[in-house]
């Protein structure tokens, strides 16, 4: 799903998905440090993402943000905090946890395009989705047919 039609899901469905406002996603100096902590470049579609949104929820499943680098990384639930805390195979990085489906995951050991990781499912030890663009648009349309 390309980004604008992302944004229509997202805009369109304020029921399932409460993102932060457009204008206040997650500074660049934040996503370079996290970067540099975990030694992995995020894919681009989740940078997107943070850059603008930045945190939130879809259904009640948290996506997990990047928090102020100042911040102390014991009061946080962002993917700095949840990559030590789940150290998965591979260099993983969670990005979402779901009560019933388990931890999902950026594999930046599945490239799908240039800029581009899969998101893994831990739970069905597999992959989810191509992109992180995809993952969210697979969560919002299975929260839409939960809630029909």
């Amino acid at each position: 799903m390309n980004q604008d039609a992302l944004q229509r899901m997202i805009q369109y469905n304020p029921d399932i998905v409460t993102f932060r406002d457009p204008r206040e996603g997650v500074p660049d100096t934040w996503i370079q440090k996290a970067e540099q902590a975990i030694g992995i470049e995020l894919s681009r579609s989740y940078k997107w993402w943070l850059k603008n949104y930045g945190s939130g929820r879809v259904g009640k499943e948290p996506i997990y943000s990047i928090n102020d680098p100042e911040a102390d990384p014991t009061k946080s639930v962002d993917i700095l905090s949840m990559f030590h805390l789940y150290k998965l195979p591979n260099r993983r990085i969670p990005i979402c946890h779901s009560d019933v489906e388990g931890v999902f995951s950026l594999a930046p050991d599945e490239v799908t395009a240039p800029g581009e990781y899969a998101v893994y499912s831990e739970a069905l030890k597999g992959v989810y989705a191509l992109t992180f663009s995809d993952f969210l648009e697979k969560r919002i349309k299975a929260y839409l047919v939960h809630d029909r």
